[in-house]
Protein backbone atom coordinates (compact mmCIF):
# COMPACT_ATOMS: atom_id res chain seq x y z
CA UNK A 1 0.00 0.00 0.00
CA UNK A 2 2.43 2.68 0.60
CA UNK A 3 4.26 1.83 -2.63
CA UNK A 4 1.23 2.31 -4.21
CA UNK A 5 0.76 5.45 -1.90
CA UNK A 6 3.95 7.06 -2.94
CA UNK A 7 3.25 6.61 -6.70
CA UNK A 8 -0.02 7.83 -6.56
CA UNK A 9 1.87 10.95 -5.35
CA UNK A 10 4.73 11.27 -7.98
CA UNK A 11 2.07 11.09 -10.49
CA UNK A 12 0.04 14.26 -8.86
CA UNK A 13 3.37 15.70 -8.81
CA UNK A 14 4.09 15.02 -12.38
CA UNK A 15 0.95 16.21 -13.05
CA UNK A 16 1.00 19.49 -11.17
CA UNK A 17 4.77 20.28 -12.91
CA UNK A 18 2.78 19.22 -16.17
CA UNK A 19 -0.20 21.91 -15.56
CA UNK A 20 2.24 24.37 -14.23
CA UNK A 21 4.27 24.51 -17.28
CA UNK A 22 1.41 24.35 -19.49
CA UNK A 23 0.28 27.86 -17.79
CA UNK A 24 3.23 29.46 -17.61
CA UNK A 25 3.83 28.35 -21.49
CA UNK A 26 0.35 29.85 -21.81
CA UNK A 27 0.92 33.06 -19.95
CA UNK A 28 4.01 33.84 -22.10
CA UNK A 29 2.34 33.68 -25.59
CA UNK A 30 -0.21 35.95 -24.42
CA UNK A 31 2.38 38.66 -22.98
CA UNK A 32 4.61 37.99 -26.19
CA UNK A 33 1.04 38.36 -28.75
CA UNK A 34 0.11 41.41 -26.17
CA UNK A 35 -3.59 43.00 -27.31
CA UNK A 36 -2.88 41.23 -30.83
CA UNK A 37 -6.74 39.59 -31.24
CA UNK A 38 -6.47 35.64 -30.37
CA UNK A 39 -8.58 32.70 -30.85
CA UNK A 40 -9.33 31.56 -28.02
CA UNK A 41 -12.68 29.63 -28.23
CA UNK A 42 -13.50 25.47 -28.68
CA UNK A 43 -10.26 24.67 -26.64
CA UNK A 44 -7.84 26.66 -28.81
CA UNK A 45 -5.62 29.66 -27.45
CA UNK A 46 -3.60 31.06 -30.72
CA UNK A 47 -2.40 34.09 -31.40
CA UNK A 48 -4.66 34.21 -34.85
CA UNK A 49 -7.40 36.71 -35.77
CA UNK A 50 -9.80 35.74 -39.16
CA UNK A 51 -9.53 39.51 -40.74
CA UNK A 52 -12.44 37.97 -42.83
CA UNK A 53 -14.29 34.99 -43.44
CA UNK A 54 -11.84 33.17 -45.37
CA UNK A 55 -8.44 35.54 -44.47
CA UNK A 56 -6.24 34.36 -41.17
CA UNK A 57 -3.63 36.40 -40.11
CA UNK A 58 -1.53 34.65 -37.40
CA UNK A 59 1.91 34.76 -35.89
CA UNK A 60 5.06 32.22 -36.62
CA UNK A 61 4.15 28.50 -36.50
CA UNK A 62 6.69 27.47 -33.71
CA UNK A 63 8.52 24.24 -32.38
CA UNK A 64 11.00 23.99 -29.76
CA UNK A 65 11.97 27.05 -27.53
CA UNK A 66 10.18 29.24 -29.86
CA UNK A 67 6.73 27.39 -28.89
CA UNK A 68 6.97 28.79 -25.49
CA UNK A 69 6.05 32.33 -26.73
CA UNK A 70 5.14 31.57 -30.25
CA UNK A 71 1.92 29.78 -31.71
CA UNK A 72 2.75 25.92 -31.24
CA UNK A 73 2.87 24.50 -34.92
CA UNK A 74 1.24 21.44 -33.49
CA UNK A 75 -1.89 23.71 -32.10
CA UNK A 76 -2.11 25.64 -34.98
CA UNK A 77 -2.19 22.52 -37.37
CA UNK A 78 -4.89 20.69 -34.90
CA UNK A 79 -7.15 24.17 -35.03
CA UNK A 80 -6.97 24.21 -39.32
CA UNK A 81 -7.29 20.88 -39.68
CA UNK A 82 -10.78 20.82 -37.08
CA UNK A 83 -11.64 24.19 -38.49
CA UNK A 84 -10.61 24.11 -42.43
CA UNK A 85 -9.90 20.30 -43.23
CA UNK A 86 -8.45 20.09 -46.93
CA UNK A 87 -9.93 23.51 -47.32
CA UNK A 88 -6.71 25.81 -46.34
CA UNK A 89 -3.58 26.97 -47.50
CA UNK A 90 -0.74 28.42 -45.78
CA UNK A 91 1.61 31.76 -46.60
CA UNK A 92 4.75 32.10 -44.98
CA UNK A 93 6.00 35.35 -45.60
CA UNK A 94 9.13 35.00 -43.47
CA UNK A 95 12.38 34.86 -44.98
CA UNK A 96 14.49 34.38 -41.75
CA UNK A 97 12.92 30.93 -40.24
CA UNK A 98 10.52 28.06 -42.31
CA UNK A 99 9.32 24.63 -41.10
CA UNK A 100 8.46 21.09 -42.56
CA UNK A 101 5.96 22.04 -44.97
CA UNK A 102 4.48 18.35 -44.51
CA UNK A 103 2.76 19.53 -40.98
CA UNK A 104 0.12 21.27 -43.12
CA UNK A 105 0.15 18.47 -45.64
CA UNK A 106 2.60 20.47 -48.36
CA UNK A 107 -0.45 23.22 -48.40
CA UNK A 108 2.46 25.83 -47.79
CA UNK A 109 3.57 28.61 -50.36
CA UNK A 110 6.41 30.23 -48.79
CA UNK A 111 7.40 34.19 -50.13
CA UNK A 112 10.50 35.35 -48.81
CA UNK A 113 10.05 38.87 -47.42
CA UNK A 114 12.74 40.54 -44.40
CA UNK A 115 11.26 41.59 -40.98
CA UNK A 116 10.35 45.18 -41.11
CA UNK A 117 10.71 45.34 -45.04
CA UNK A 118 8.53 44.84 -47.23
CA UNK A 119 8.04 42.91 -50.68
CA UNK A 120 8.99 43.41 -53.88
CA UNK A 121 6.12 44.43 -55.75
CA UNK A 122 6.00 41.75 -57.97
CA UNK A 123 5.89 39.71 -54.87
CA UNK A 124 2.61 41.24 -54.00
CA UNK A 125 1.18 40.30 -57.60
CA UNK A 126 1.95 37.23 -56.98
CA UNK A 127 0.88 36.63 -53.87
CA UNK A 128 -2.82 38.37 -54.96
CA UNK A 129 -2.87 35.84 -57.98
CA UNK A 130 -1.97 33.06 -55.83
CA UNK A 131 -4.43 33.40 -53.29
CA UNK A 132 -7.46 34.29 -56.12
CA UNK A 133 -6.01 30.82 -57.55
CA UNK A 134 -6.97 28.84 -54.40
CA UNK A 135 -10.44 30.87 -53.52
CA UNK A 136 -11.36 30.45 -56.53
CA UNK A 137 -11.14 26.87 -56.49
CA UNK A 138 -13.98 25.91 -53.66
CA UNK A 139 -15.96 28.28 -51.81
CA UNK A 140 -14.99 26.71 -48.60
CA UNK A 141 -11.07 27.14 -48.85
CA UNK A 142 -9.11 29.84 -46.79
CA UNK A 143 -6.10 31.09 -46.31
CA UNK A 144 -3.31 31.19 -43.37
CA UNK A 145 -0.91 34.12 -43.74
CA UNK A 146 1.80 34.52 -41.28
CA UNK A 147 5.02 36.08 -40.77
CA UNK A 148 6.89 36.23 -37.03
CA UNK A 149 4.31 38.28 -35.50
CA UNK A 150 1.55 38.45 -37.74
CA UNK A 151 1.56 42.06 -38.50
CA UNK A 152 3.82 43.96 -40.52
CA UNK A 153 4.44 41.96 -43.78
CA UNK A 154 1.50 39.73 -42.92
CA UNK A 155 -0.91 42.82 -42.99
CA UNK A 156 0.75 44.37 -45.81
CA UNK A 157 -0.06 41.32 -48.13
CA UNK A 158 -3.43 40.88 -46.99
CA UNK A 159 -4.31 44.64 -46.94
CA UNK A 160 -2.57 44.26 -50.54
CA UNK A 161 -5.18 40.90 -51.24
CA UNK A 162 -8.24 43.13 -49.68
CA UNK A 163 -7.18 45.45 -52.29
CA UNK A 164 -7.34 43.24 -55.15
CA UNK A 165 -10.28 41.18 -54.34
CA UNK A 166 -12.12 44.59 -54.28
CA UNK A 167 -13.07 44.36 -50.54
CA UNK A 168 -11.90 47.97 -50.80
CA UNK A 169 -10.61 50.61 -53.02
CA UNK A 170 -8.68 52.43 -51.14
CA UNK A 171 -5.43 51.32 -49.35
CA UNK A 172 -5.98 53.57 -46.57
CA UNK A 173 -9.41 52.06 -45.46
CA UNK A 174 -7.66 48.71 -45.72
CA UNK A 175 -4.69 49.36 -43.65
CA UNK A 176 -7.41 50.75 -40.68
CA UNK A 177 -9.30 47.82 -41.42
CA UNK A 178 -6.40 45.35 -40.90
CA UNK A 179 -5.11 47.29 -37.52
CA UNK A 180 -8.74 47.00 -36.15
CA UNK A 181 -9.46 43.29 -37.14
CA UNK A 182 -6.06 42.29 -35.41
CA UNK A 183 -5.93 44.15 -32.54
CA UNK A 184 -7.90 43.68 -29.43
CA UNK A 185 -8.22 46.96 -27.58
CA UNK A 186 -10.33 45.28 -24.39
CA UNK A 187 -7.05 44.10 -23.36
CA UNK A 188 -4.52 47.26 -24.29
CA UNK A 189 -4.52 49.98 -26.59
CA UNK A 190 -0.99 49.23 -28.54
CA UNK A 191 -2.24 49.38 -32.60
CA UNK A 192 -1.43 45.75 -33.99
CA UNK A 193 -1.40 47.01 -37.42
CA UNK A 194 0.93 47.35 -40.67
CA UNK A 195 4.35 48.55 -38.97
CA UNK A 196 5.97 50.37 -40.95
CA UNK A 197 5.51 53.53 -43.56
CA UNK A 198 6.67 51.77 -46.41
CA UNK A 199 4.86 48.62 -46.05
CA UNK A 200 1.65 51.31 -46.23
CA UNK A 201 3.37 52.75 -49.34
CA UNK A 202 3.37 49.22 -51.49
CA UNK A 203 0.01 48.74 -50.31
CA UNK A 204 -0.91 52.16 -52.17
CA UNK A 205 1.27 51.02 -55.22
CA UNK A 206 -1.64 48.23 -55.20
CA UNK A 207 -4.17 50.33 -55.25
CA UNK A 208 -2.72 52.13 -58.02
CA UNK A 209 -2.67 49.14 -60.00
CA UNK A 210 -5.55 48.33 -59.07
CA UNK A 211 -7.73 51.26 -59.36
CA UNK A 212 -5.26 52.79 -62.73
CA UNK A 213 -3.36 50.16 -64.28
CA UNK A 214 -5.37 47.54 -65.08
CA UNK A 215 -4.04 45.01 -63.01
CA UNK A 216 -0.66 45.09 -64.55
CA UNK A 217 2.74 45.86 -63.19
CA UNK A 218 3.77 49.75 -64.19
CA UNK A 219 5.70 50.14 -67.19
CA UNK A 220 9.72 50.57 -65.66
CA UNK A 221 11.20 53.60 -65.56
CA UNK A 222 14.97 53.48 -65.15
CA UNK A 223 15.82 56.68 -62.47
CA UNK A 224 19.71 58.39 -61.55
CA UNK A 225 19.72 59.95 -58.23
CA UNK A 226 20.59 63.63 -58.25
CA UNK A 227 20.35 65.11 -54.81
CA UNK A 228 19.28 63.43 -51.26
CA UNK A 229 17.78 66.22 -48.93
CA UNK A 230 17.51 66.12 -45.00
CA UNK A 231 15.48 68.79 -43.30
CA UNK A 232 14.71 69.43 -39.56
CA UNK A 233 18.92 67.67 -39.43
CA UNK A 234 19.93 69.77 -36.18
CA UNK A 235 18.76 68.02 -33.88
CA UNK A 236 19.82 64.51 -34.96
CA UNK A 237 23.45 63.10 -34.28
CA UNK A 238 26.11 65.78 -34.97
CA UNK A 239 23.44 68.08 -35.93
CA UNK A 240 25.21 68.52 -39.66
CA UNK A 241 24.63 65.20 -41.01
CA UNK A 242 28.56 64.46 -40.86
CA UNK A 243 27.53 61.73 -38.26
CA UNK A 244 25.80 59.80 -41.51
CA UNK A 245 26.33 57.00 -44.02
CA UNK A 246 24.01 55.90 -46.37
CA UNK A 247 23.55 52.54 -48.89
CA UNK A 248 21.19 52.26 -51.77
CA UNK A 249 19.75 48.77 -51.80
CA UNK A 250 18.58 46.87 -55.12
CA UNK A 251 17.67 42.88 -54.27
CA UNK A 252 19.33 42.41 -51.39
CA UNK A 253 22.80 44.10 -52.65
CA UNK A 254 24.29 47.09 -51.83
CA UNK A 255 24.87 48.87 -55.12
CA UNK A 256 25.92 52.67 -53.46
CA UNK A 257 27.35 54.10 -50.26
CA UNK A 258 28.10 57.54 -49.07
CA UNK A 259 29.51 58.81 -46.37
CA UNK A 260 28.26 62.47 -45.48
CA UNK A 261 31.75 62.57 -43.19
CA UNK A 262 34.32 65.79 -43.63
CA UNK A 263 35.34 66.48 -47.70
CA UNK A 264 32.27 63.95 -48.81
CA UNK A 265 29.55 65.24 -50.28
CA UNK A 266 27.35 66.14 -47.76
CA UNK A 267 27.18 70.10 -47.47
CA UNK A 268 24.68 71.33 -44.05
CA UNK A 269 23.14 74.34 -44.57
CA UNK A 270 23.08 76.04 -40.93
CA UNK A 271 20.21 78.48 -42.02
CA UNK A 272 18.11 76.43 -43.48
CA UNK A 273 18.43 73.38 -41.34
CA UNK A 274 19.33 71.09 -44.21
CA UNK A 275 21.78 68.60 -45.20
CA UNK A 276 22.23 68.22 -49.17
CA UNK A 277 24.09 65.15 -50.87
CA UNK A 278 24.88 65.58 -54.15
CA UNK A 279 24.79 62.69 -56.10
CA UNK A 280 27.99 62.32 -58.59
CA UNK A 281 27.14 60.78 -62.30
CA UNK A 282 29.07 57.67 -61.33
CA UNK A 283 28.57 57.73 -57.66
CA UNK A 284 25.70 55.35 -57.72
CA UNK A 285 24.55 53.07 -60.65
CA UNK A 286 20.99 53.70 -62.35
CA UNK A 287 17.78 52.64 -60.26
CA UNK A 288 14.89 50.23 -61.41
CA UNK A 289 12.27 48.92 -59.64
CA UNK A 290 12.37 48.41 -55.80
CA UNK A 291 14.83 50.56 -53.79
CA UNK A 292 15.81 50.52 -50.62
CA UNK A 293 18.03 53.89 -49.16
CA UNK A 294 19.21 53.19 -45.34
CA UNK A 295 20.42 55.62 -43.11
CA UNK A 296 23.09 54.67 -40.69
CA UNK A 297 24.92 57.12 -37.77
CA UNK A 298 27.53 56.67 -35.91
CA UNK A 299 26.57 59.25 -33.02
CA UNK A 300 25.36 56.73 -30.04
CA UNK A 301 22.41 59.61 -29.61
CA UNK A 302 20.72 58.59 -32.73
CA UNK A 303 18.08 55.49 -31.91
CA UNK A 304 18.83 52.48 -33.61
CA UNK A 305 15.94 50.98 -35.03
CA UNK A 306 13.99 48.33 -37.22
CA UNK A 307 16.75 46.87 -39.66
CA UNK A 308 19.38 47.81 -37.23
CA UNK A 309 19.91 51.75 -38.60
CA UNK A 310 18.59 55.15 -37.97
CA UNK A 311 16.20 55.36 -40.46
CA UNK A 312 15.07 53.53 -44.29
CA UNK A 313 12.63 53.40 -46.59
CA UNK A 314 11.77 51.82 -49.65
CA UNK A 315 10.09 53.32 -53.01
CA UNK A 316 9.35 51.95 -56.59
CA UNK A 317 11.00 53.71 -59.57
CA UNK A 318 7.67 53.59 -61.79
CA UNK A 319 5.62 55.53 -59.24
CA UNK A 320 8.03 58.67 -58.92
CA UNK A 321 6.34 61.41 -60.08
CA UNK A 322 7.94 64.92 -60.96
CA UNK A 323 11.10 63.52 -60.54
CA UNK A 324 11.32 63.90 -56.75
CA UNK A 325 10.16 61.77 -53.79
CA UNK A 326 9.18 63.77 -50.37
CA UNK A 327 9.09 61.96 -47.59
CA UNK A 328 8.07 63.85 -44.12
CA UNK A 329 8.78 62.18 -40.88
CA UNK A 330 6.16 60.05 -40.54
CA UNK A 331 6.31 58.61 -44.16
CA UNK A 332 10.49 57.32 -42.67
CA UNK A 333 10.68 54.07 -41.41
CA UNK A 334 11.65 54.34 -37.75
CA UNK A 335 11.10 58.22 -37.67
CA UNK A 336 7.76 57.42 -37.51
CA UNK A 337 7.65 56.24 -33.79
CA UNK A 338 6.59 58.96 -31.67
CA UNK A 339 9.05 57.56 -28.81
CA UNK A 340 11.79 59.31 -31.06
CA UNK A 341 10.33 62.91 -32.02
CA UNK A 342 12.99 64.14 -29.38
CA UNK A 343 15.00 63.40 -31.70
CA UNK A 344 13.76 63.39 -35.04
CA UNK A 345 11.60 67.56 -34.66
CA UNK A 346 8.58 67.64 -36.73
CA UNK A 347 10.45 69.07 -40.15
CA UNK A 348 12.64 66.16 -40.40
CA UNK A 349 12.19 64.85 -43.86
CA UNK A 350 14.30 63.48 -46.72
CA UNK A 351 13.38 65.18 -50.32
CA UNK A 352 14.96 63.29 -52.97
CA UNK A 353 15.27 64.44 -56.72
CA UNK A 354 16.31 62.14 -59.63
CA UNK A 355 16.65 62.56 -63.37
CA UNK A 356 15.67 59.86 -65.90
CA UNK A 357 18.37 58.10 -67.22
Amino acid sequence: RLVVAARFIRVLFFIRIVTGKDQLERATRRMISQNKRRYQQDGFDLDLTYVTERVIAMSFPSSGKHKMYRNPISEVARFLDTKHSDHYKVYNLCSERSYDPSIFHNQVERILIDDHNVPRLSQLLYFCHNVREWLDKDPSNVIAVHCKGGKGRTGTAICAWLIASGQFEQAQHSLEYFGVRRTDYSVGKTYQGVQTPSQGRYVGYLEQIFTKLNRRMPPAVTLKLKTIKIDGIGGVGNGDGKDLRLEVIINSSVVCHMSCSEGQPGQYFEDLDKLVIAVGETDCPSLTGDIKIKFYSNNPNVPVGYDHCAFYFWFHTSFIENYRLFLRREELDNPHKPKVWKVYKETFAVDITFHQQ
